[in-house]
C-alpha cells in the first residue's frame, strides 16, 4: 500500500514537472515570436555620425512622422541607430537591420557598390541641395591656381569629409596631381607633390574653422572646406576673409542622399518615399523636416542626373586611387 502511494505520488510529482515544462516551452516559444513580430513591424532609420546624442534628437521627430503613415502596413515602433563605422551601416544595411540612411554623396556612393544600398532621394539639408568644395590660400602666399599648390601643404578636416577631403582630393588626382600624405606640417613636401595634412590628426579639437586660422596664420599653404563654410563668420571670420583668396572651386554636387536597405522593397518602400517626397507639403511634415537638420525637402535623384553623374566618376578615381 505504502509503494502504491508513493508511485501514484512519484506519478503526481512527473506530472507537473511535465506540465511546468510544456507551459516554460509555450511561454518561450510566445516570447520569441512576440519578439519576432516586434522586429518586423519596426521603422530603422540610420546616421553614421559619432555625435549620438546630437543626431539622435535630430533625426528622431522624421522617425515618429514616417511611422505614423506607415500604421497600415503594422509599423508600430521607430529606431534612430547613430554609429561613427561607415562598415558597420553597410552591413545594417545589407541586412535590412537598418532600413532608411541618410549620409554625403561619396558614402552613398560607397554604401551603394560595397553593400547593395539603394540612393532613392536626394535632400535639401539647411535649405540646399548642392554644394562644392572651395580652395583657399593667403593672398600673400603667392598661389593663383591648383598648379601653384605643388610643392606645398594643403589642409583638411579629416578622410570621412565629402567637402574637405574626397571633393577636392578627386578633383586633384582628376588633374593629375601627385598627393603626399604628410604626418605633420613642418614634413618636407617634394616639388612636383601636394602634400596634406588633415588638421583632426593634428588637433584635439578641431574644426572646419582650424582650417581657416591655420591658411591664416600661413601654417600651411592652403586650406579646402564648403562654400557654405567659406560663407560662414563663424568659421572664416571678415578679419580672416580680408587676407584670404579663392585660388579655385570644384564641380557642385548633391548636398545629401537618402539611401534604402535592398530588403526595403514593395508597397512600404513606395509609401516611405510617397511620404517623404510630401513632406514639406504638410504643417507637421515641415517640423519634422526643420529638426532634421533643417532639411527644406526631398526630391527624387534619377531626376538630377546633372549633379549625380559628375561626382559618380570622380568616386570611381578616388576608389581606385586611395582605396
Amino acid at each position: 500500500m505504502r509503494n502504491s502511494c508513493c508511485e501514484k505520488s512519484t506519478n503526481r510529482t512527473f506530472s507537473l514537472i511535465l506540465l511546468a515544462c510544456l507551459m516554460f516551452l509555450m511561454l518561450s516559444t510566445s516570447n520569441a515570436h512576440a519578439h519576432d513580430t516586434h522586429k518586423e513591424h519596426k521603422l530603422v532609420i540610420g546616421v553614421v555620425s559619432n555625435k549620438a546624442k546630437t543626431y539622435l534628437r535630430q533625426t528622431y521627430p522624421l522617425a515618429i512622422y514616417l511611422s505614423e503613415h506607415l500604421e497600415k502596413f503594422g509599423i508600430n515602433s521607430v529606431e534612430v541607430r547613430v554609429n561613427g563605422s561607415q562598415e558597420q551601416m553597410g552591413e545594417w544595411l545589407q541586412s535590412g537591420e537598418v532600413d532608411i540612411v541618410t549620409e554625403t554623396i561619396f558614402s552613398a556612393l560607397t554604401l551603394q557598390k560595397e553593400y547593395g544600398a539603394k540612393m532613392e532621394l536626394l535632400r535639401w539639408e539647411k535649405g540646399v541641395d548642392q554644394y562644392h568644395s572651395v580652395f583657399f590660400t593667403h593672398q600673400e602666399s603667392g598661389i593663383d591656381n591648383l598648379n601653384d599648390l605643388k610643392g606645398k601643404v594643403i589642409a583638411f578636416e579629416d578622410k570621412g569629409s565629402t567637402s574637405s577631403y574626397f571633393i577636392p582630393v578627386a578633383t586633384l588626382i582628376n588633374n593629375e596631381f601627385k598627393l603626399n600624405k604628410l604626418r605633420s606640417v613642418q614634413d618636407t613636401v617634394k616639388h612636383d607633390e601636394i602634400g596634406y595634412v588633415f588638421v583632426k590628426d593634428q588637433l584635439i579639437r578641431a574644426s572646419e574653422k582650424s582650417i581657416s586660422s591655420w591658411v591664416y596664420r600661413k601654417q600651411v599653404d592652403a586650406g579646402v572646406f564648403s562654400n557654405h563654410d567659406w560663407e560662414d563668420p563663424a568659421i572664416v571670420p571678415p578679419s580672416y576673409k580680408r587676407k584670404l583668396k579663392v585660388i579655385h572651386r570644384s564641380i557642385p554636387v548633391p548636398r545629401s542622399i537618402i539611401l534604402y536597405s535592398p530588403r526595403l522593397t514593395g508597397p512600404i518602400k513606395e509609401e516611405i518615399t510617397s511620404v517623404l517626397l510630401n513632406a514639406h507639403k504638410t504643417a507637421n511634415g515641415k517640423s519634422a523636416l526643420e529638426a532634421f537638420q533643417e532639411t527644406k525637402k526631398f526630391e527624387p535623384l534619377n531626376e538630377r542626373s546633372e549633379l549625380f553623374t559628375p561626382i559618380e566618376k570622380l568616386h570611381e578615381i578616388v576608389v581606385e586611387t586611395i582605396y
